[in-house]
C-alpha cells in the first residue's frame, strides 16, 4: 500500500484539488460569517490555488512539476513546467 498520493504528473490529484477548493470556500465563509476578513482573504487564496490546479488539470498543463522535469527546447521551456521555471528565475 503506497499511502496517500498528493501529486501525480506535475499536478495535485483529484481528491486533493477538491479538498483544497472546499477548504478555501469554508475558510472564506467562516471569515465572512464572523467578520474576520483576514481569514476570508486566506480562504480566497486557498480556494484560488485549488481552482487553479483544477483548471490546469483540465487543460493538461503541469504547474507543480519537479525541477528535474524541466525540458529545455531550444530557447524556451515546455509549457508543462513554465510556472516552475518563472519562479526559479525570480527566487
Amino acid at each position: 500500500m503506497e499511502g496517500l498520493v498528493l501529486k501525480k504528473n506535475g499536478n495535485f490529484t483529484r481528491p486533493v484539488r477538491i479538498l483544497i477548493s472546499l477548504m478555501g470556500i469554508a475558510l472564506c465563509a467562516l471569515g465572512l460569517r464572523f467578520d474576520v476578513y483576514l481569514l476570508a482573504l486566506a480562504g480566497i487564496v486557498v480556494g484560488a490555488i485549488g481552482m487553479y490546479a483544477s483548471k490546469a488539470s483540465t487543460v493538461g498543463i503541469k504547474p507543480f512539476c519537479e525541477k528535474k522535469q524541466l525540458i529545455e527546447r531550444g530557447k524556451g521551456v515546455s509549457a508543462e513546467c513554465l510556472l516552475t521555471k518563472i519562479v526559479d528565475e525570480r527566487g
